[in-house]
């Protein structure tokens, strides 16, 4: 016969096991829980982390591309500038050598063949001023009269004048009355043909290791 206090003891041991299971199964879902919500959240850290870095290293390249970028955009200053410097340079080293030139005999054929794209001159019908330097009045100015006089138009069509040495050489014909100039300065004749003398130029700084674009 089973007393009061074994059934006392017995319900007593089974109450234990039932906290202890139903204490268990709390912890076992807690932890299952916890383990969720720490998985969940080491996504986000991780998704955070890797958005930073992401975020970071495209600072860093967009940094690093307006770095060249700028870098780029100097160097290419840099040269256009220095190509402007070489540019110079040669134009005064090739005024120079036109000055010299003026002192030979080719000059005055020079002269001769700029005033014979000249026979149409007398179609205009007006008066010009002759600009020449003074320089290349004094030594050809008699000569040019003579010349365009050969092309149909009487010398007192033209009157002399005596311009800036900035032409250089050659000829200007100005009719203010037609608003009308003939120009055949060697200054002009260098400024139509600037584009292909510089791209001769950088033709032979290139062949010998000049500079690059």
């Amino acid at each position: 016969m089973v007393t009061i206090e074994q059934k006392l003891s017995l319900f007593s041991k089974l109450l234990q096991q039932d906290i202890k299971a139903e204490i268990g199964e709390k912890i076992e879902g807690m932890e299952k829980e916890y383990a969720q919500i720490m998985s969940e959240h080491k996504r986000k850290v991780d998704k955070d982390a890797d958005d930073i870095i992401e975020n970071a290293r495209k600072k860093g390249e967009i940094k690093r591309l307006e770095l060249m970028s700028k870098a780029k955009m100097q160097t290419k200053k840099q040269t256009m500038l220095t190509k402007e410097k070489y540019i110079g340079v040669f134009m005064e080293h090739l005024k120079a050598r036109v000055v010299a030139f003026k002192a030979t005999p080719e000059y005055k054929k020079f002269l001769e063949n700029s005033m014979s794209k000249l026979d149409d001159l007398r179609s205009y019908d007006t008066d010009f001023v002759l600009y020449m330097t003074k320089e290349d009045q004094a030594q050809y100015g008699e000569y040019v009269l003579t010349q365009l006089e050969a092309t149909g138009i009487s010398r007192d069509k033209f009157t002399p004048a005596v311009k800036e040495d900035s032409m250089i050489g050659g000829i200007i014909l100005d009719s203010p009355l037609k608003n009308l100039r003939i120009d055949l300065s060697i200054a002009t004749l260098i400024d139509d043909h600037r584009d292909e003398i510089v791209e001769m130029l950088f033709q032979a700084i290139g062949e010998v290791g000049g500079l690059d674009e």
